[in-house]
């Protein structure tokens, strides 16, 4: 759902026709990274208003995030963290998801990349655009956050931010502030205990 589109008047027939949940592009809690992602019309003030308006409504709210955009600081990676912490905290948020930037075929992203050596060379491999999305099921084998990070590291998956934050400590940080975000908001606790649940029970079954 685009932010602009959240209005009360719209919650209200949105409900009306049985709708329960929304999630939003956010991407970023820093407006500069915002509008470098998005263009000049995005903003977090706008994204704000709309997490706020769902919840007023009582419409669950989720949002996307986008990390590792050219020139993206460990401040801009800071403030988009804190932005998440606050709405869960205030309870105007009830998920949301880790993406990196990919850059793919046709985009402006991809013909930066390719300026830039990072893709289309002749040592390319098209699996270097795999593990995009943070999920703590990711494959079999690698459950959890961490799992993430070394799926990408094992598959050398196209980072465009190594010379300002660096990949691994792109993935301290995500560590640091997902384990935070675990604790502060009743439906990140229970999400986690289900999702350790899962993990626990997948294991059982495949060890039969």
């Amino acid at each position: 759902m685009r932010s602009e589109l959240v209005t009360d008047e719209n919650c209200r027939l949105w409900i009306d026709i049985g709708l329960t949940s929304v999630g939003i592009g956010g991407e970023s809690g820093s407006d500069r990274i915002l509008k470098q992602l998005k263009g000049p019309g995005s903003s977090v003030i706008r994204n704000q208003q709309a997490l706020t308006t769902l919840s007023r409504n009582g419409i669950s709210a989720g949002t996307g995030i986008i990390f590792g955009a050219p020139g993206e600081t460990e401040n801009d990676i800071k403030e988009t963290y804190e932005w998440l912490l606050m709405n869960y905290k205030n309870n105007t948020i009830a998920r949301h998801v880790i993406n990196m930037l990919t850059p793919y075929p046709g985009t402006e992203v991809w013909r930066e990349a390719s300026k830039s050596g990072l893709v289309g060379g002749n040592d390319f491999r098209w699996s270097q655009l795999k593990h995009q999305t943070m999920t703590y099921r990711n494959e079999e084998t690698h459950p959890g956050r961490k799992g993430w990070f070394q799926l990408r590291r094992q598959d050398k998956t196209v980072y465009l931010n190594e010379s300002v934050v660096p990949q691994e400590t792109l993935f301290q940080m995500i560590d640091y502030y997902e384990s935070k975000i675990q604790t502060c908001s009743p439906a990140q606790i229970y999400r986690g205990i289900r999702n350790r649940t899962e993990v626990i029970v997948r294991k059982h079954i495949l060890r039969r």
